[in-house]
Parts: C-alpha cells; structure tokens; sequence
C-alpha cells in the first residue's frame, strides 16, 4: 500500500468518525433538549380543566367506594380499567401530597415516568428492527418531547399509551398473543386501539385459523376480566359507559362533524329540537362510516395480497390512524396514541405527517378556544359562534388530509416491503 492509498484510507476514516460524532452529538442534544424540556412540563402548574374537574373527581369518588359513574355521568365516561390502573397511584399520590394543586403536579409527575417507560420502549422497538443506535435515540426523544407536552391535559392516559407501546415492542418481537392481550387492556382502558386491534385479529385470522382462534380467546377473556365483571360490580357503570352519548362535546372538539355540527346550528338558528336531531343524526353518521371503515379494512386485509405479509404493528397504525380520523372527540392531543405506534414501527414519513397535521390543526383549535374565553365559561350545551365553528372545521379538514397521506405512505411502505422481499 503507497502512501497516496494510506493518506486516502485515513481520510475516509475521519469522514466517517465525524459523521458517527455528528449523529452521535444531533442524537444525545435532542435527547438532553427532551429530558429538559420535562422540568418545563413540571414548571407549569395550571391544572388541566377537564383532568383537574372530572378525571381526578371521579379518581377520589371510587377512592372513596362511590361508583365513579353515579355522578355526573358524562365527566370521564371511561371504562372500568382506567379507573381500576389508577386507583393505586391515586392513593398513593394522595397520600404523601394534600393540596389540590401539588396532587396535580404528583399526578403529572408520576405520568412523566411513564411516558420515560414508553420511550424506553420505544427505543427498543426501533433497536430490534436494526435501527442505528443513534438514529433511535434520535427519533425517541422527539417522540419524548411531543409526548410530554401532551401532559399538559392529557395526564391520564399514560398508563394506557404504556399498555398500547409495550403490545408493539411484544410485536415486533413476534410475540404476537401476548401482544394481543395488551393491545386489549389499552382499549378496555380507552377504546383509542379498538380498530387496530379488530384489524389485527382479521390479520391473524389470514396468517391461520388456529392463530384467530387463540387471539379471540385471549381478547374474550381480556374483556370478561377486565371489563364485564367490573361493570357487574360497578353501579351505574353500564348505563353510563355503554348508554353515553357524547352529543354535548361534541361541539368543542377537533374534527369535522363538530364543525359542520356548530355551522348548521348558529347559521341557520335552529331550535333546541332540531339541534338534537341534527346532534343524533350526526352520532349515527359516526356510527354508520365507522362500522364501514371496519368492514372495508378488515375484507381488504382479508383479500388484498399487499397486507398478506403485512407487519402487525403497520396494521395496528392504521387502525388507530383510521380510528382517530373519524373519532367525534378527535381533540388535538390524542394524536400521541398512533404516534408512539408509528414511531415504535419506524414509519417516520407517517409519523411527520401525523406531526404536521396536528401541529396545523391544532393552532386553529386553540385559537377557536381562545376566541370563546376561559374553557372554564364555556356553556357546553350550546353551539359555538360561527368563526369558532369554522376554525373547528378547517382544522380538522387539515388534520384528515395529513392523517389521510400517513395512512396513505404506511401502504407505500408496506408495497416497498413486499417488493424488497421478492
């Protein structure tokens, strides 16, 4: 070897060292901007209306051996699990801390270890799909920093995102039942997976009858345990939860019906009665695309060859990308759910866009809320001005388009795979 060879070997090293050092160095900065970015999260202090009013109200009630359900129904209508999870860090936090406001920050504290749980998590997913180290660390904290900020209101759900993240970790793994089986306890906790999780047993269903039948069992026994038999023992449960209908949030909320919803009812003055037929029309709208949603990706599933090796955590995507794009509560935090699953699954184009449309969404959201005043004087019972209405709607036009291409490059991404494979 001359010496020309050894000069140009020894610069390719270098290259390539600085190239390691600057992924290594853009990685750990995001990751320490996440990690500091929590003692903001901790720093503010306002309580989360709807956490604060409802969620923690209803905590103590079954703290205190009151059936969660027998008041004021329509505040924190979550299934029995929710409330079952967190009764221990409930007692727990209430014990050391007394004042409303420092129960709160514990609250907030405690959810911030678990969404570090899910990250950690997450890393591992990406790591077991031979993802470079630092590209996962990389990709892990920005999941960290969108999903701390998602704190800030919605405190409760960590338990159920931690559920829902380690049933993706299980599929990768190719542990496919037992993730079967948390991917379960994430929608008895609050139904977000539900479509996801009906996709994945059609899938399974493809993949063999002896694997449908074994995932069915563990979903079966999932919901008798976790949901049938604490609604036996739960009074009021059943006719709160399985008979609520959400029809007066429905106006102050992140999508298109309640947009299309406040229009009709302000532009056109419509009385108390009419509204309520317009309210049920729109809920049996819901129920109607939603019921065909399921069908027409379950037989697509079923049939089209494209998802015949499709990856279990692609389908779980989807159904929460389909989920959240006709769910009538679509408010602009819920997005975290398909998010920890996308990112988890290494389909960074669908998480970008799923980022980009809730970002845009969002800002007409909070400008439509801003325009109402303080959410603690919002009259819930009654339809929002017209420019409020119209923020509403276009922000969840945006938001549909780019839930819309996220869904669209999961199937890109799966057609490339199976590409690869032949």
């Amino acid at each position: 070897m001359n010496k020309k060879q050894m000069k140009n070997n020894a610069a390719k090293t270098c290259l390539s060292i600085n190239k390691l050092i600057s992924k290594k160095d853009i990685a750990l900065g995001i990751f320490i901007t996440a990690i500091l970015y929590s003692f903001y999260i901790l720093s503010v202090t306002t309580a989360s209306y709807l956490y604060q009013n409802a969620d923690l109200y209803k905590l103590s009630l079954f703290a205190s051996g009151v059936s969660p359900y027998s008041i004021l129904p329509w505040q924190a209508p979550y299934p029995p699990l929710y409330f079952i999870l967190w009764i221990m860090p409930y007692l727990l936090i209430t014990s050391l801390l007394h004042n409303p406001a420092q129960i709160y920050l514990g609250f907030k504290a405690f959810s911030l270890i678990i969404i570090y749980f899910v990250t950690f998590l997450v890393y591992k997913s990406l790591t077991s799909l031979k993802v470079n180290k630092y590209k996962s660390i990389f990709l892990s904290a920005i999941f960290l920093i969108f999903a701390q900020d998602t704190l800030r209101i919605l405190t409760g759900d960590s338990l159920g995102i931690l559920l829902l993240a380690f049933g993706t970790y299980l599929f990768i793994k190719r542990k496919n039942f037992l993730g079967v089986l948390f991917v379960t306890m994430a929608v008895l906790f609050k139904i977000h997976p539900i479509i996801g999780l009906i996709l994945i047993i059609v899938a399974l269903l493809r993949n063999s009858k002896r694997d449908f039948y074994k995932s069915i069992s563990i979903v079966i026994a999932a919901i008798i345990i976790f949901f049938i038999i604490p609604m036996a023992v739960i009074s009021n449960s059943f006719s709160s939860f399985i008979g609520f209908e959400s029809n007066a949030l429905q106006f102050y909320t992140f999508n298109i019906y309640s947009g299309i919803f406040g229009l009709l009812s302000s532009t056109l003055s419509l009385t108390n009665p009419l509204t309520s037929s317009l309210a049920t029309l729109i809920d049996e709208v819901w129920i109607v695309t939603t019921m065909a949603a399921i069908i027409l990706l379950s037989f697509s599933i079923l049939k089209k060859e494209k998802f015949k090796n499709a990856k279990l955590t692609d389908i779980l995507a989807i159904g929460l990308l389909v989920w959240l794009l006709l769910l009538k509560q679509t408010l602009p935090y819920y997005y975290i759910w398909p998010l920890a699953v996308l990112i988890s699954g290494n389909r960074i184009k669908s998480a970008a866009f799923l980022i980009i449309g809730n970002l845009l969404g969002s800002v007409l959201f909070y400008y439509a809320i801003s325009l109402l005043g303080s959410t603690s004087t919002i009259n819930y019972a009654l339809p929002p001005p017209v420019n409020v209405s119209l923020c509403f709607l276009v922000g969840g036009i945006l938001f549909a388009i780019f839930d819309i291409l996220a869904i669209r490059q999961i199937i890109v991404e799966i057609d490339t795979d199976n590409f690869g494979r032949q």
